[in-house]
C-alpha cells in the first residue's frame, strides 16, 4: 500500500496526499469536505492496492509540487498509514471519520 497523509485546514478543507515509492508526492486531492464518505472510500481503495496516479480520474499528479505539500505542514495531520488522530480533527474530519 502506498504511503498517504490526510490533512485538515483551519477552514475545514480535507486534503489527501499520496506518496510514490520514491517518497515524493505523486497525488494530491482536496475538496473532500464537500463529498462526505469519498475520502474514506479512497483510503479503502488505497489499502486494497489502488494507485491514484494511474487508476483515479481528476488527480493532480503532474501538478504536485513540493511547495504545495510543504504548505500542508501548517495544517493538522488527521490520518496516515499509522492511524487516525481524533485529537487533531476539526468538524470536517470528524464527519468524515464519523467521530461526531
Amino acid at each position: 500500500m502506498k504511503k498517504y497523509e490526510v490533512y485538515e485546514s483551519n477552514a475545514g478543507q480535507l486534503i489527501l496526499v499520496v506518496y510514490g515509492d520514491n517518497g515524493k508526492p505523486e497525488y494530491i486531492h482536496s475538496g473532500y469536505e464537500y463529498m462526505p464518505g469519498q475520502l474514506s472510500q479512497d483510503l479503502k481503495l488505497l489499502q486494497e492496492g489502488a494507485d491514484p496516479a494511474e487508476d483515479w480520474e481528476n488527480n493532480m499528479v503532474d501538478e504536485v509540487n513540493v511547495e504545495d505539500v510543504e504548505d500542508l505542514e501548517d495544517m493538522n495531520l488527521v490520518a496516515d498509514n499509522d492511524g487516525v488522530y481524533t485529537e487533531k480533527m476539526g468538524i470536517a474530519a470528524q464527519i468524515e471519520f464519523e467521530e461526531v
